[in-house]
């Protein structure tokens, strides 16, 4: 499970904002980012990498160099091209917390869709 989590910091313990759903000593790892602190260009392109292909980033698309997009809610752009070059899609990422603009149910249509897009590629005839 990937949760983000706003908290506040009593100089000893995280105390989270909201009430968290998870058993008591449940161990999970942090990644502390002041407010107004943006994601970098690399952490983008990860938690697009890993919500959009998990294990399989890198064998039937490649994800290029994120692109900054501001205005009212900043965020990264992450291109993902075919490795002839030709742009497949591009996912975006809020700057400020790492969270990807996809849900599931536009998650499994990518992947439909990638997958016809392969077969239509590479078809042995």
């Amino acid at each position: 499970m990937t949760l983000t989590v706003d908290a506040v910091y009593d100089g000893k313990v995280f105390l989270p904002i909201e009430t968290i759903q998870l058993e008591p000593n449940t161990r999970v790892r942090l990644t502390i980012r002041s407010d107004g602190e943006f994601v970098t260009a690399t952490e983008a392109r990860r938690a697009a990498n890993r919500a959009f292909l998990g294990d399989f980033v890198g064998t039937a698309l490649s994800s290029a160099t994120p692109i900054w997009s501001d205005g009212p809610q900043p965020h990264w752009k992450v291109p993902y091209h075919f490795f002839d070059g030709t742009l497949f899609v591009t996912i975006s990422v809020d700057a400020r917390s790492a969270n990807v603009w996809l849900n599931a149910q536009e998650r499994d249509a990518l992947i439909t869709r990638l997958a016809a897009a392969l077969d239509a590629r590479y078809a042995i005839t």
